[in-house]
């Protein structure tokens, strides 16, 4: 090796073969191209042993190795690539700190505290030795998905294969590493993980007739909500956002829950267009990107008369739905809701098949000793000796009612949940014989098997997930019509208490 200087730089010359190989420097100044040289030198001698190249980035801190990687991330969805970027960052901060972050980091957190004290730690100091201890901490005190202690193996493999291809892009595809730490982690097996406090939720479609009384229940406890914000003397008033439309939407169009909380005004289409042929959500998934998810024409009408109401003064960009108060619903606000209709529904169900004829409020008293554990009937601390009397003996009838149903509600709810909305969507299309193509195309799956491999971009536009939403939303819409009318028949089903 040689320098050569061409125009005003300097350039290395070494010989392969018969042919002559410049490698420019940069530099105009001798001395420091004489450094350079140098450095290819030693570089060119390593090579030949099978040794890493000597690297100038050795000192790079972890945060700026984080931002260089999250870079090369730009073909993902922004979301996917926030995500990628703030999982790193929370692994770095626990693993060098030995502390633990909550589930959900605030962005104040996440750029007061986490970032600053990243950028002073190399990324070289993400060793085996501190990396080994945060798995097992993971295994043991990890936040669980369903909130127990302990996370799952395949999360924690998750995070640890980020952290390999983090340090494997340094070392191996841009060499300014001159070692990986991490190819001498000694990732446990699956034999060798204790099990999480908790097993893993099952989950269940819902029966017809449970999504017929859920639905009403839905129903009823917006009414009641209204009724009860109409009574309080406030100077502001504003109309409450009904949630029924949230789930009836859920199981209408078989989207996942954030899926569709995140959707704003302009990606959910009800009306039909020369350009939009079929009324549509447009959802945003981590992995898959954006994906459009086909409406029931009567769901759309439901909806249209929900945004005509409620959101007609909001901009393209805001949220289509919105809590009951008119803020951003939350995945806890949503449960919340869910779980107060689920065992209001139930707690028919189960008292109308014993024969237990009940008023409304106690239906809505039971539900909720059963959820809460507490029977509260509101009123102030100043009442009469009847009224404690009255309110003694309607306790003892709710909690004589509670004891006798508790077993058989508590059975029903242990396996649903609102994502269980999804799954009945896809079970309900399946037993109306919607072929799983469409089923598929519908939920944002990718094609299972051969025939997702083999099939062709023109055969992609022939499938039509209008056939996996029109059959779930006419099996709905035929049941709550068979139930209206057994109502009318068999007359008023409760009775004042």
């Amino acid at each position: 090796m040689r320098l050569r200087k061409r125009g005003n730089k300097y350039s290395i010359v070494w010989d392969e073969g018969d042919k002559q190989v410049y490698k420019p420097t940069g530099c105009t100044n001798r001395e420091d191209a004489e450094l350079v040289l140098a450095k290819e030198r030693k570089n060119l001698e390593r090579r030949r042993q099978g040794l890493p190249p000597i690297n100038d980035k050795s000192d790079m801190t972890f945060l700026d190795a984080v931002e260089g990687f999250a870079h090369t991330k730009r073909r993902l969805s922004r979301d996917r690539h926030k995500t990628i970027r703030r999982r790193l960052l929370a692994i770095g901060y626990e693993v060098l700190t030995g502390k633990r972050l909550g589930k959900h980091i605030r962005r104040k957190v996440m750029a007061e505290t986490v970032e600053p004290f990243l950028a002073t730690k190399l990324l070289l100091e993400i060793r085996p030795e501190n990396l080994e201890p945060w798995i097992d901490d993971q295994f043991e005190n990890g936040n669980g998905k369903y909130g127990h202690t302990g996370s799952a193996y395949k999360t924690i493999k998750e995070k640890v294969r980020q952290i390999e291809e983090l340090f494997d892009y340094w070392y191996r595809r841009k060499k300014a590493l001159g070692e990986n730490p991490i190819v001498q982690l000694d990732m446990p097996k699956t034999t060798e993980v204790p099990e999480n406090a908790q097993p893993r939720k099952v989950r269940r479609p819902f029966e017809v007739d449970e999504a017929v009384e859920f639905f009403r229940a839905l129903a009823d406890l917006d009414e009641q909500r209204a009724a009860r914000y109409a009574q309080d003397k406030r100077e502001v008033r504003i109309d409450l956002v009904p949630v029924g439309p949230i789930f009836r939407a859920l199981l209408g169009t078989g989207c996942r829950s954030m899926e569709l909380l995140q959707a704003r005004v302009h990606e959910v289409v009800l009306e039909a267009k020369p350009h939009v042929w079929v009324p549509k959500v447009r959802c945003k998934t981590r992995y898959l990107g954006e994906r459009a998810a086909t409406i029931h024409p009567d769901l759309a009408l439901e909806l249209a008369d929900y945004k005509k109401r409620y959101r007609k003064d909001a901009g393209s960009d805001d949220l289509f739905f919105l809590s009951p108060e008119g803020k951003t619903m939350d995945s806890e606000r949503l449960n919340d809701l869910f779980y107060e209709a689920l065992y209001l529904a139930f707690v028919r169900m189960e008292t109308k098949s014993l024969g237990i004829r009940n008023s409304t409020a106690t239906e809505h008293l039971v539900a909720r000793y059963l959820r809460n554990g507490k029977i509260n009937f509101g009123g102030g601390s100043r009442l009469k000796a009847e009224t404690i009397a009255w309110r003694q003996e309607a306790e003892q009838a709710i909690k004589e009612i509670a004891s006798r149903i508790r077993l058989r509600v508590e059975k029903r709810v242990e396996e649903l949940d609102p994502y269980c909305l999804r799954h009945t969507h896809g079970t309900w299309a399946a037993d109306q014989e919607v072929p799983e193509i469409h089923i598929s195309k519908q939920l944002g799956h990718s094609i299972r098997g051969i025939t997702g491999r083999y099939i062709s971009k023109r055969s992609m536009t022939l499938i039509d997930p209008r056939r996996c939403s029109h059959a779930v939303w006419e099996l709905l819409a035929k049941a709550e019509l068979e139930q209206e009318d057994q109502d009318a028949t068999s007359g008023p089903s409760v009775v004042g208490a």
